[in-house]
């Protein structure tokens, strides 16, 4: 890729025609080599676990949970974690505009789920139905970001100090009320 826009570097413009087809050749290249990468990075942005709410209308929110995986090929599997336990019958994603669509079978409560929704960074917004009842849902991504050994000794010490400088003061607090009795 490097090379081709060298190339195209080097060539004479001021032919009108071969400048014209060289400019086109050169917005091309650029615009496949930005989509191949921004499709890259988002192949698996939608890959993890889901939770929020969605609201019946004229009802009472509802905790829901989903958890996403996208495959290398691009397939969008998952299951719903709650309101019951259920993998995904269908599932779609588009990377390009952040449309999600999935549908699952509730087999015990004889409920069909389906939502859909658009995915703007780590959230999830669009509609639930469960058979005739539909609602706003609101998705949020979990993250989680790991502590450090050193944190975790860091915090084990201050609760330690902690736990020692109570335990000082109710002592000391103790053998003061006894001696004042």
């Amino acid at each position: 890729m490097r090379a081709a826009i060298l190339r195209l570097a080097e060539l004479d413009l001021n032919d009108s025609l071969g400048g014209a087809l060289k400019i086109v050749l050169f917005v091309f290249l650029s615009s496949v080599f930005l989509v191949v990468t921004v499709a890259a990075a988002d192949l698996t942005a939608i890959n993890g676990t889901w939770s929020g709410n969605w609201t019946p209308k004229g009802g009472v929110p509802d905790a829901i949970t989903v958890e996403l995986r996208r495959d290398a090929a691009g397939n969008l599997t998952g299951k719903f974690l709650t309101p019951a336990a259920m993998d995904f019958t269908k599932a779609s994603f588009n990377p390009v505009t952040g449309i999600v669509a999935f549908e699952a079978t509730d087999e015990k409560a004889g409920r069909h789920y389906k939502l859909d929704g658009k995915l703007k960074g780590t959230e999830l917004i669009g509609t639930l139905g469960a058979n005739d009842t539909t609602g706003e849902v609101r998705l949020i991504k979990w993250t989680f970001f790991g502590r450090s050994s050193r944190l975790d000794s860091d915090l084990l010490s201050g609760s330690k100090q902690m736990f020692l400088t109570t335990m000082k003061w109710r002592y000391s607090h103790e053998e003061n009320t006894n001696h004042c009795a």
